[in-house]
């Protein structure tokens, strides 16, 4: 099924002229800020196109990928790092404006292959920075064949590698809207983020994402952001290792629509399922989704689990929910654990005893 979505998208994306960004765009490679090679590669496609970025390290500040219709292919020994005289902390990448409408953009490797993103060896506040950053007004866009690494530090606030957000255009609210985000990996993070974290999104669809550390696919709605909003969300084949959970939803105090989750699997992960109502603004009423499913959940021990208490600690369990605020139905069905040593051997755990759960979980859980 991906590789008939990756042919298909290129197919469709793929017509125009088709530039290279060192040998028509002028990226030099050696250490220079090459950000504006990328934008020059746009500049020569205004009706569209194909670029692509051959093997080489380049460092690039906050590419702002804003022009229709481009697909960008990177070579497998493609290196892309933040520009190291840059002191702010921006994303490598940013798909879409925040400004305007931005239709059918794609950010790929050359399928099978992968490319690399390396956010690691930044020296200016490197736990702060996106691979990719997706704003508000980008609709029919896709993610593919990318491999994230990210700066490990304890006890910071690391960034996702990932990030989706909302843009209000004077009273208008801007989502990103129908994107596809295949074959994604991350590395280094810490537990609060992970691979991808979306405050806001509007039928996207996720598939064979791997993360190691953190979160790998979060849906978080701001924390009291305008206009924030995740809904007809579809997600499948989602890793966690040695990291916080595989999924987790979180609404604070937005209003979403429904998810879709299945095929969830943890690897000494704390759980594989979280579920939480998140912060709720005094005065505000609590946010939830629209009724929403998990499917097909499994989890395997391991002692090198993340929680915000301590760094490494034993895996919990299968599936999760911490917040006794949590006013949103989820179904989990299909439940496993295996190599759990009592107590943590229930598939279906409670980080904190005092709190009800109030996710639904029918009785086909095992535990092994």
């Amino acid at each position: 099924i991906c590789f008939f979505l990756l042919v298909v998208l290129c197919i469709y994306q793929c017509k125009g002229d088709c530039i290279n960004l060192v040998n028509d765009c002028g990226a030099a490679q050696h250490g220079t800020d090459d950000t504006s090679a990328f934008l020059q590669c746009q500049h020569r496609l205004p009706n569209g196109g194909c670029v692509y970025v051959p093997e080489g390290v380049y460092e690039v500040a906050n590419a702002t990928l804003s022009t229709s219709h481009i697909t960008w292919t990177f070579d497998k020994n493609a290196i892309i790092k933040p520009y190291h005289g840059i002191t702010t902390s921006l994303p490598v990448f940013q798909l879409g404006s925040g400004y305007g409408m931005v239709n059918n953009v794609t950010l790929r490797g050359r399928y099978p292959d992968r490319f690399t993103i390396d956010t690691s060896q930044r020296l200016f506040d490197p736990w702060n920075v996106r691979g990719v950053e997706v704003y508000g007004g980008i609709r029919n866009f896709t993610l593919a064949n990318i491999d994230i690494k990210m700066a490990f530090t304890n006890g910071t606030d690391q960034k996702p590698a990932i990030g989706f957000g909302n843009t209000m255009l004077g009273d208008v609210n801007l989502n990103p809207t129908y994107g596809r985000m295949i074959n994604l990996s991350s590395t280094g993070s810490i537990w609060g983020y992970g691979l991808i974290q979306v405050q806001s999104g509007n039928h996207l669809h996720f598939e064979n994402l791997n993360g190691t550390g953190g979160v790998t696919l979060r849906l978080e709605t701001g924390f009291g952001a305008p206009g924030a909003f995740v809904g007809n969300i579809t997600a499948r084949n989602i890793t966690c290792r040695d990291g916080h959970a595989a999924f987790m939803s979180e609404p604070h105090t937005q209003v979403n629509g429904a998810y879709a989750v299945r095929d969830l699997v943890s690897y000494g992960c704390l759980m594989t399922v979280e579920t939480n109502g998140g912060y709720v603004q005094k005065g505000k009423p609590a946010g939830y989704f629209a009724p929403s499913s998990i499917d097909n959940v499994t989890a395997y021990y391991g002692t090198q689990a993340q929680s915000f208490k301590n760094e490494t600690e034993p895996a919990c369990g299968a599936c999760m929910n911490e917040n006794s605020k949590l006013n949103y139905n989820v179904t989990v069905t299909n439940m496993a654990s295996y190599g759990f040593p009592p107590p943590r051997n229930r598939t279906m755990c409670v980080y904190t005893q005092r709190y009800p759960l109030p996710v639904h979980c029918p009785f086909d859980e095992r535990a092994v």
